[in-house]
């Protein structure tokens, strides 16, 4: 099956909010509220894309795992959300898109 470029950007923006958690749950506790926030925000992220029941570096082999610092991550995901208009994501995407801003500014000092 073929997608649109925005799909595949939104699964770039589900794996980057995954990886940004599992930057996060290096340096916090994992009952930390912080790391529980990005965690369901990367779940809701996931479950909007094509194949929310596989694991996203198995289906897409082209998406190593980004390491590096948690902000930096969600500023990444949240810059591919740009390239596209809304309309172009899943349905419920723009409460996701609307909550990693939120994240970003609460927890990370803005955009």
């Amino acid at each position: 099956m073929t997608y649109s470029d925005a799909t595949y950007d939104w699964v770039k923006v589900a794996a980057l909010i995954d990886d940004a958690c599992a930057s996060l749950c290096d340096s916090r506790e994992h009952d930390d509220p912080l790391v529980h926030r990005i965690w369901r925000l990367g779940s809701e992220a996931l479950l909007m894309t094509p194949m929310p029941h596989v694991d996203l570096r198995d289906a897409y082999k082209v998406l190593p795992q980004a390491v590096g610092d948690p902000r930096d991550l969600l500023l990444r995901g949240e810059e591919l959300t740009r390239a596209h208009p809304i309309e172009e994501f899943p349905p419920g995407a723009s409460a996701v898109l609307v909550e990693l801003i939120d994240v970003i500014r609460d927890h990370f000092g803005g955009l």
